[in-house]
């Protein structure tokens, strides 16, 4: 008998939890664990018929964007890892286990930083992978060939802790535009101060001369470092004329309590714009 034949398929590699088409489901999306006792719970819910397997692993990694703007993960930065990954320090318990059809798990995230460790508010990357359990090999024709295919389901979600007194603030160095039919492009060169991510929200605002408000663009934001942020602004109400570009950082987000994040004051940033 042939050995049978098994293709694995890596499908989908989600940044967030909650896919709408995922085998299992992830809470929260982002998980802050507690500073006082080290311990965090994330609950995993197997959403099919079938019985899934799941395991649990750390990647550092914080999301990034390249000189245009453009988004990306970086998992290379080995600076920053030495500084700030909480992945020696972080346990997941259990790491592997079997969740039967429409169960829930309760994975238990432990800190143990240690009398070595810096004050600092240290992050990483928390991975769960989930595919339905393998089926025993059945028994074939001499000569057939069995195909079992597998699909692979990752879903990513950022891990913070919290270590003695951080702080954070935002530094605006530059902010360029550009036009193309009626959209605005903006990129603003960004760079995040003291010891934490600044993690909140942004909001652009393009106003008349008269101060009326024809654009506006917001989003949740997090500069782990220094980069370039690109937003994207509907301009088809704007005139012929000049206008002000104002651009407005937050440590505050409708999804995160306030008390999770490191506080700093709003940084606003005017620009001139001129649409011909």
């Amino acid at each position: 008998m042939r050995p049978c034949a098994v293709i694995p398929l890596m499908i989908m590699m989600l940044l967030g939890a909650q896919a709408v088409h995922a085998q299992v489901s992830v809470a929260p999306a982002m998980l802050f664990v507690d500073s006082r006792s080290g311990i965090g719970n994330l609950y995993i819910t197997n959403n099919t018929s079938t019985t899934q397997e799941v395991t649990i692993s750390f990647a550092f990694g914080f999301p990034d964007a390249d000189s245009t703007g453009k988004a990306i993960m970086n998992y290379d930065d080995t600076s920053a890892a030495k500084t700030y990954s909480l992945n020696r320090m972080i346990r997941a318990y259990p790491k592997g286990f079997l969740l039967t059809a429409n169960q829930q798990q309760t994975v238990r995230l432990q800190v143990r930083t240690g009398n070595t460790s810096k004050d600092a508010f240290y992050f990483t990357r928390l991975k769960v992978t989930s595919n339905p359990q393998s089926p025993n090999i059945e028994r074939r024709p001499k000569d057939s060939v069995t195909t079992q295919i597998t699909f692979r389901f990752n879903q990513i979600l950022p891990v913070f802790y919290r270590k003695g007194n951080v702080t954070t603030g935002l530094v605006v160095h530059d902010v360029g535009t550009s036009m193309k039919d009626t959209a605005l492009t903006v990129l603003a060169d960004v760079e995040r101060t003291g010891t934490a991510p600044f993690i909140g929200s942004v909001k652009a605002e393009l106003l008349s001369a008269d101060n009326q408000r024809v654009a506006f663009y917001e989003a949740t934001s997090a500069i782990y470092f220094r980069m370039k942020d690109k937003m994207d602004l509907d301009i088809a109400k704007a005139t012929k004329g000049q206008y002000r570009l104002v651009l407005t950082y937050e440590t505050k987000r409708s999804d995160v309590a306030a008390e999770d994040l490191v506080q700093a004051a709003p940084v606003t940033k005017e620009v001139a714009v001129d649409i011909p």
